[in-house]
């Protein structure tokens, strides 16, 4: 009958069901607290989180739980109206609802709340959703419960633990990965991948991880990593930036005081030889000849060191003047005919005179740096040829050779200033300066410099001018290859 299903006024000794709502600082309902008390002694009451122990544990019996675990965050099921409302009387006013609705099944086995739904009353609370009657509040609230879908929240400890594990775990991520676009990308990739985490962990596991604090995190740990290392790079960078001038103002000071004994050595093995001329056998003046011949040696590596250095600090002035390359490339080949041995040097180039504006010194010791550079690596019976050739605009001077060839990945670094390949290393002697002042004397003319060499398969290095125009040179092309010796 319909008064079985009218609630009765419970007693002081029945369980009362009470709920508390929490809103944030905007005044939004977020979550809220369900109890149901009953008194179990004098003085003393127990706290379920239960509307009551039928409704939450179906099995019958109560679930004790502690009162800090019975708030939780609410589940909105939808917008207002959601839950289908009833006027009052349609409940409450047996004769209506018996002739209106066969055997109650309007309301049979469901929780009724009754509440104000006119603005007038002044029952409405804000809500992620909007305005909302306090009456669906409170389904809202009872169907978590009955689901097992009310949000839980994380204790500030929690919280704090979520924060510090992220700040680590990207702290972690900046020092194992050293590539920084990797360390954009790794890092990119969990800032994306966040908001998923949160919103599986609110589908599926009832719980409300909040995204800002980890997003703080990330992004404040990322913006810390990043200060420290342009610092520390800006430190270690002036560090080493202070460590090479003191190297190079003490190589340039050592250097250019070596200048002044070395010549007066040379000049008294000078004197030596020609007042001894007569006197000496043929072992003693070989004797002379290579004293005299290393310390030449040395006033070239003296003069090349500082040279490079003029270069580096571009002090050096360019003697431009019209030249054929040509030219160059026969009087630099002339130098290496006498220690040629067993080995061939040719020398092809254009018929017509090759005109450009250059510094001609500067350009003669550049291919002297490559043939002998050559020479260095070609073995018996090898060959290493020039090629002087016009393309356009600019001109091409190629030494090439048979030897030994150069790994690929030292390419880059075998024109940097003291730099050498690892190929013959051990039994040949090498300052390293050669190809750095090579590289620089080029760039010094507006000109590249390269290399194109494998393993096995010889190496050849080139380089290139601009031409300026054939007036003022006074040059005779050569029609034919010109193979400038061969001795053995």
């Amino acid at each position: 009958p319909a008064e079985t299903l009218i609630p009765k006024t419970p007693t002081q000794d029945e369980r009362v069901g009470f709920t508390n709502f929490f809103a944030d600082e905007n005044k939004v309902v977020r979550g809220a607290q369900y109890r149901v008390a009953f008194r179990e002694r004098e003085n003393s009451m127990a706290t379920y989180f239960s509307l009551s122990a039928r409704v939450v544990s179906k099995a019958g019996e109560p679930e004790l739980i502690p009162n800090d675990l019975a708030e939780h965050l609410i589940r909105f099921t939808g917008p207002p109206r959601t839950f289908r409302s009833r006027p009052l009387f349609e409940i409450f006013v047996p004769e209506y609802w018996e002739h209106n609705f066969r055997s109650g099944e309007l309301v049979r086995n469901k929780i009724v709340v009754i509440g104000a739904e006119g603005k007038w009353q002044k029952d409405e609370l804000l809500t992620p959703f909007g305005p909302m009657p306090g009456a669906e509040v409170h389904l809202n609230v009872l169907n978590g419960l009955l689901h097992r879908e009310s949000i839980r929240d994380l204790s500030p400890f929690a919280r704090a633990a979520v924060t510090i594990l992220t700040a680590i775990l990207a702290s972690a991520l900046w020092l194992s990965i050293r590539s920084p676009w990797l360390r954009l990308l790794a890092l990119g990739g969990i800032d994306a991948a966040t908001p998923f985490f949160v919103l599986w962990f609110y589908n599926h596991q009832n719980l409300y991880l909040p995204c800002l604090a980890p997003f703080l995190a990330l992004n404040s740990t990322v913006f810390f990593c990043l200060v420290t290392d342009f610092t520390f790079e800006r430190i270690e960078k002036a560090r080493l930036q202070s460590t090479l001038q003191t190297r190079d103002d003490l190589t340039h000071m050592i250097v250019h005081d070596l200048r002044a004994p070395l010549n007066l050595v040379t000049g008294y093995v000078d004197i030596l030889e020609q007042m001894a001329s007569d006197k000496l056998n043929p072992d003693e003046a070989e004797c002379i000849t290579g004293a005299k011949q290393g310390a030449e040696n040395m006033c070239d590596m003296i003069t090349t060191l500082l040279d490079v250095g003029r270069l580096e600090a571009g002090e050096m002035p360019l003697r431009l003047q019209d030249h054929d390359l040509g030219q160059i490339a026969r009087e630099a080949a002339d130098r290496f005919i006498p220690v040629l041995r067993d080995r061939t040097l040719r020398c092809e180039m254009s018929p017509e005179p090759v005109a450009v504006s250059c510094d001609g010194d500067l350009i003669r010791r550049i291919l002297e740096n490559l043939i002998s550079n050559a020479l260095k690596f070609t073995k018996s019976d090898g060959t290493i040829q020039i090629n002087v050739e016009r393309k356009g605009v600019d001109v091409t001077i190629s030494v090439s050779d048979n030897g030994e060839g150069i790994p690929r990945d030292q390419h880059k670094h075998i024109f940097e200033k003291f730099g050498q390949t690892n190929s013959g290393r051990q039994h040949r002697h090498s300052t390293g300066l050669g190809l750095a002042f090579c590289r620089l004397a080029v760039e010094a003319h507006q000109g590249k410099i390269g290399v194109q060499s494998e393993p096995g398969k010889g190496s050849t290095f080139w380089f290139t001018l601009r031409t300026r125009g054939q007036s003022g040179v006074n040059c005779t092309g050569n029609t034919q290859p010109a193979h400038l010796g061969r001795i053995g």
